[in-house]
């Protein structure tokens, strides 16, 4: 009976859904699972660990919660976290924050603290500056029903923002900026200098900045990560989004959160009611356990991760650096190292699936950041998995026919 609706499936898809798409590197993360239960070994560079979730500083406070009763939900987050991260935010970023206007917790990671900023700020014919490469926010945008206007961010100039490209983007109909710092997929920590660049074009252009900011603790070689909304009459206008996922090492906990002035929060929250009520209670206290932890009794444990995921950078760059054809730029921050592989293949999911065919070894196509002749390689993995899945992935290339 069902088939005579065929027509149906479609038909009755919005416009906006029908506009956007998955993530272009879907198809190889499927595949990677279905071999992996097919009993093939997968070793996986293609994002992060869950290093942080497995403490059992971490799950004991979870257990606390589930055995004590959970406590009621809260739309935007229990209190006792948000106090924890405008205490934070105070202490690393001097942000005057109050827990209860300014910051809300969101779950799905960050994605949805991007989803609910900008569901709540854009709309029809608003228009939004997207700098490529990155992740892919532009989908985000055309669900909203607003426009992506894409500009640059040149390999060719180290991965800098090209001023120049962004100020021809903008029209009267442009109302947000997009920026990621340290940036996802490349690696660059943006110097405080061209966040003051940013800023200057944000105020005498009116415009919003979602400033994306997961990886905010993951910069190497003595950086220091600067967010924009610390810059001169920057706050208001900025919406932070980060997580416990890729600085805290909790990736499956889906635990985020989004700062930005009050009357903007208000407009997060009628998306938050509307979608899922309220972050899960469990999962926050875990959140909160860790972050809280890392004041006291987590210290010395992330300050020893945080050292050992800079050496797995080295080694991971050193072998890259090995292996023909393959160009990396090193990355300043995060985990994630951006390898022009143009001169193999210019399609990078062709690339990645041979990959994975052959190597058994997972990694990002860089179509799927805007990046097209590129592959995203993590080295958030032990250093002998790195080893061996360079050493896999150099002997699998010999064979290499496009």
């Amino acid at each position: 009976m069902m088939e005579s609706y065929h027509w149906a499936r479609e038909h009755f898809l919005s416009e906006r859904v029908k506009a956007s798409s998955l993530q272009l590197r879907h198809s190889i993360d499927t595949k990677a699972a279905q071999l992996s239960r097919q009993g093939i070994r997968i070793i996986d560079l293609s994002d992060e660990t869950n290093m942080g979730g497995d403490l059992d500083y971490v799950k004991d406070a979870v257990s606390k919660m589930l055995h004590e009763g959970l406590p009621p939900g809260e739309l935007r987050g229990l209190l006792s976290l948000r106090t924890v991260l405008a205490e934070k935010e105070k202490e690393e970023k001097g942000l005057d924050l109050d827990p209860d206007s300014n910051v809300m917790i969101t779950t799905g990671g960050s994605m949805q603290s991007l989803y609910m900023a900008i569901h709540a700020t854009i709309g029809p014919g608003d228009e939004v500056l997207v700098g490529y490469p990155g992740l892919t926010f532009d989908e985000i945008v055309k669900l909203a029903g607003g426009t992506p206007v894409y500009f640059p961010i040149p390999e060719e100039k180290g991965y800098t923002f090209d001023f120049e490209a962004i100020e021809s983007a903008i029209t009267p109909r442009t109302k947000m900026i997009i920026i990621t710092s340290p940036h996802n997929p490349t690696g660059r920590v943006f110097e405080r200098s061209e966040l003051e660049g940013i800023a200057e074009i944000a105020i005498r252009h009116n415009l919003l900045v979602l400033s994306d900011e997961v990886h905010e603790k993951n910069v190497w070689d003595n950086r220091k990560h600067v967010s924009i909304a610390t810059l001169p009459e920057m706050q208001e206008r900025t919406i932070i989004s980060c997580s416990v996922t890729k600085c805290y090492h909790m990736f499956r906990w889906r635990v985020g959160w989004v700062i930005g002035n009050a009357k903007l929060i208000e407009g997060m929250e009628k998306i938050m009611m509307w979608s899922c009520q309220f972050p899960p209670p469990l999962t926050q206290a875990g959140a909160e356990a860790l972050l809280t932890g890392l004041r006291g009794p987590l210290r010395d444990w992330f300050r020893s991760i945080q050292r050992e995921l800079e050496e797995r950078r080295n080694l991971l760059w050193d072998l890259l650096n090995k292996i023909d054809g393959f160009v990396p730029f090193k990355p300043q921050g995060t985990f994630l190292s951006f390898t022009n592989v143009g001169s193999i293949d210019s399609s990078s999911i062709r690339l990645s699936d041979y990959l994975l065919e052959k190597a058994n070894v997972l990694v990002s196509p860089g179509i799927a950041y805007l990046g097209e002749g590129h592959l995203r390689i993590s080295s958030d993995r032990p250093k002998e998995e790195i080893n061996e899945a360079l050493s896999k992935i150099k002997a699998a290339l010999e064979n290499y026919k496009k």
